[in-house]
């Protein structure tokens, strides 16, 4: 069974804290810098530039943890430590495709 998408406590701390009108903005901050990010680490990976794979990485890892999208914050951070690679490219879209199909669905 893997991990949820989206850290359930972390989530409740955050909906608590924050009107639900800027917790959707936030929400939809990381979609867009999520989406750039992806962008960012594609072309970092055809032309092999570790430095620009890592600061996308960490941007995303940044953006994944405050939305308590553990999964996705984790293979981020995995990927500031390795060099740019397809592999781990796959996996993160394939998390940021699903962690943003599971915000949307917890924002209704």
């Amino acid at each position: 069974m893997s991990a949820p998408l989206l850290d359930a406590e972390h989530w409740a701390q955050l909906a608590s804290d924050l009107p639900a009108e800027d917790l959707r903005h936030v929400c939809q901050l990381l979609v867009r810098d999520a989406q750039a990010m992806l962008a960012a680490m594609r072309d970092a990976e055809s032309a092999g530039d570790t430095a620009a794979w890592q600061r996308a990485a960490h941007r995303l890892a940044g953006g994944a943890g405050g939305v308590a999208a553990r999964p996705l914050e984790q293979a981020a951070r995995a990927a500031m430590e390795q060099p740019p690679g397809a592999a781990a490219l796959a996996e993160i879209t394939g998390l940021v495709d699903a962690t943003i199909m599971a915000l949307e669905e917890r924002l209704g």
